[in-house]
C-alpha cells in the first residue's frame, strides 16, 4: 500500500468498489498476458521497434543514394545518346564522302540516302553526263551496279575497322576500264591497312597486276572441263 501510495499520492474519486476494480485489474491482466502471449511481450515489441526503426533508416539512406544514381545515370545516358548521334551523323558524312570520291574516279556521281527512322539505306547512282541519278538498280548497266558495290564497299571498310576483308567475284560484269579502276583502288585500300588481311577471289586475269611485299597474287590451276568422273588417287 506504501508504494501504491507512493505512486499514485493523489487519490481518484470513484463509486467503484475495491472488489470491482480488482476484478478489473485481473481482467486487464489476462488480455495483457494474452496480447503478450500473441504478440510478445512489451520489451520485445519495443526493441523490434527500434531495430525496423534503424533498418528503415539504413533503406532510406540506400533509396537516396539510388535517387542520386539513377540521376546520374540519366544524365549519362543523355551524353551517351547525345554522343550516339553526333558519331552517327560523322559516320554517315564519312560514307557519303568516300562513296562518291570512288565513284567520281570513274565518271559516276552517287548519294547515300539515310532513313534513320525506318533504318534504311539507299544509293543512288548515275554518270555525270546525266540530270538525274537513279536508285534502281535495273536502269544500271552491269559494270556499274558491280563498280557501285565496290564503292559502297570501299566507303564500309574505310569507316568500320574489321581484321577481315573478303570480296568474291566483284569484278563480274566489268569492262577492261572499270575493272581495273576498282583493283586498283581495292589494292590501293588494302596497303592502307596493312594491318588487316584483304582477300579478293576472281575468276578474270590478274595479269595486269604484278606482286609486291604487300601484294600476293596466288593462281589457281584453271578447272577441268567436261569431267564426267573426279580422279581421286588413294
Amino acid at each position: 500500500q506504501e508504494k501504491v501510495l507512493e505512486s499514485y499520492p493523489e487519490r481518484s474519486a470513484t463509486r467503484r468498489t475495491a472488489r470491482h476494480l480488482e476484478s478489473e485489474l485481473k481482467q486487464l491482466d489476462r488480455r495483457i498476458t494474452e496480447k503478450e502471449k500473441n504478440q510478445g511481450r512489451r520489451e520485445e515489441i519495443t526493441q523490434a521497434y527500434h531495430d525496423s526503426l534503424e533498418r528503415y533508416k539504413i533503406l532510406k539512406k540506400n533509396v537516396k543514394e539510388l535517387d542520386r544514381f539513377q540521376d546520374r545515370l540519366g544524365r549519362q545516358i543523355d551524353l551517351r545518346w547525345t554522343s550516339l548521334k553526333d558519331f552517327r551523323q560523322w559516320l554517315k558524312c564519312r560514307l557519303r564522302v568516300h562513296f562518291l570520291t570512288t565513284m567520281s574516279k570513274r565518271g559516276y556521281e552517287g548519294q547515300m540516302l539515310f532513313n534513320d527512322e525506318n533504318e534504311t539505306l539507299e544509293l543512288q547512282v548515275g554518270t555525270c553526263k546525266e540530270a538525274k541519278l537513279t536508285k534502281d538498280s535495273k536502269a544500271l548497266s552491269g559494270g556499274e551496279r558491280s563498280f557501285s558495290t565496290v564503292a559502297f564497299i570501299l566507303s564500309l571498310w574505310e569507316s568500320i575497322d574489321v581484321p577481315f576483308r573478303c570480296l568474291d567475284e566483284f569484278d563480274v560484269f566489268m569492262d577492261l576500264v572499270v575493272r581495273r579502276i576498282a583493283m586498283t583502288e581495292l589494292i590501293t585500300a588494302a596497303k592502307h591497312h596493312a594491318n588487316r588481311q584483304t582477300v579478293l577471289l576472281t575468276p578474270q586475269d590478274l595479269s595486269g597486276f604484278d606482286s609486291d611485299p604487300d601484294v600476293h597474287i596466288l593462281r589457281l590451276r584453271d578447272p577441268v572441263r567436261n569431267q564426267a568422273t573426279l580422279n581421286f588417287t588413294a
